[in-house]
C-alpha cells in the first residue's frame, strides 16, 4: 500500500508570507526587521549587559555573561557568524535584561 499525505492549508496567506518573507529573505528589505536578525546587535546588547554587570558589581550575572560572551566568541572565530549559531545568546537577552532591571530595582528600594 502507498500512503499519501493530503497537503490542506486554512491560511494560504499566511503561507505565502512566511515563504516571501523567509525563504526569499525579503525580511532583509525591512530596517528594524533586518537589524533583528543580524547577531551583531545581540553582540553589542552582551558587552552594554557586561560593563553594567561590572558596574554594579553582580557576580552572578558576571559569571552567566562571561559564559555567554565565551560561546560568542568561539562563534565569531568560526567560519561564519550565522543567527543561528547565536540563538542561545538571542533568547537569553531578554532574561539577562530583566536580571539587570532587579538589580536596579533593589537598589532603588534600599
Amino acid at each position: 500500500e502507498i500512503y499519501t499525505i493530503n497537503y490542506y492549508n486554512i491560511l494560504p496567506k499566511y503561507r505565502y508570507f512566511l515563504i516571501k518573507m523567509f525563504e526569499k529573505n525579503y525580511y532583509k528589505k525591512i530596517p528594524i526587521i533586518h537589524i533583528i536578525f543580524q547577531p551583531a546587535i545581540y553582540f553589542y546588547i552582551l558587552l552594554i549587559c557586561i560593563v553594567i554587570s561590572i558596574k554594579n558589581k553582580n557576580i552572578k550575572l558576571q559569571i552567566a555573561l562571561t559564559y555567554l560572551f565565551l560561546y560568542y566568541m568561539t562563534c565569531f572565530f568560526g567560519p561564519c557568524s550565522i543567527t543561528r549559531y547565536v540563538y542561545i545568546n538571542i533568547i537569553a537577552m531578554p532574561l539577562i535584561i530583566s536580571l539587570l532591571q532587579i538589580k536596579e530595582i533593589k537598589k532603588r528600594e534600599d
